[in-house]
């Protein structure tokens, strides 16, 4: 076992959980409003999607690398779930389905070890992966909460539009620090078991 990778995606996942469930433990801490106080919130902002791509990227195992953000999801949809005192929110219909969506992650990020320079195919992995989980987690969306006519899809879209730059983004930029700051240092060691 290679401790400083471990350590490393250990970090990773518990500074994921934190920046998920942040808005939640504070309202749940006091008497402040999530949805009035954090309007301006960054919500999706997340490094969630960079971290499940790195571990495609750099876990050994691709069994480990899919499962582990798929635990991870489920890790973090129970302790919200808890947090915000609305246990539906784990269980719900389309959430199931993001579990398969968010597989695509750490799927996008197989063979980027094997490059001399992934960054450049790793934004690029990333981005695809970003667009390609807001459209399909948004049509799991449609399918259970929204008439099934073309309006119906238009408005879901038009509703989830608000969340699109934060994934985008924030998977983008995660992905950007992530491979730019770890890559190359994990060139030079075996990737992880």
């Amino acid at each position: 076992m290679h401790a400083p990778k471990w350590k490393l995606f250990t970090a990773l996942w518990i500074a994921t959980l934190a920046l998920w469930i942040l808005p939640y433990a504070i309202e749940r801490l006091g008497s402040l409003d999530v949805k009035s106080a954090f309007t301006g919130y960054p919500w999706n902002f997340s490094p969630f999607y960079a971290v499940s791509l790195f571990g495609g990227a750099y876990l050994a195992n691709r069994f480990t690398a899919i499962v582990l953000p798929v635990a991870a999801y489920a890790v973090m949809n129970l302790a919200l779930a808890w947090i915000s005192g609305k246990p539906s929110w784990a269980t719900e219909p389309e959430v199931w389905f993001n579990y398969a969506c968010l597989a695509m992650f750490p799927v996008f990020g197989l063979g980027l070890q094997k490059s001399d320079a992934p960054l450049g195919p790793a934004l690029g992995r990333s981005f695809a992966a970003s667009i390609a989980f807001f459209l399909l987690s948004n049509l799991a969306v449609y399918f259970v909460a929204y008439p099934r006519t073309l309006l119906g899809l238009v408005d879901c879209y038009r509703m989830a539009l608000p969340f699109f730059p934060a994934t985008v983004g924030s998977a983008v930029f995660f992905t950007a620090v992530l491979f730019s700051t770890f890559a190359p240092k994990m060139a030079t060691q075996p990737v992880l078991k």
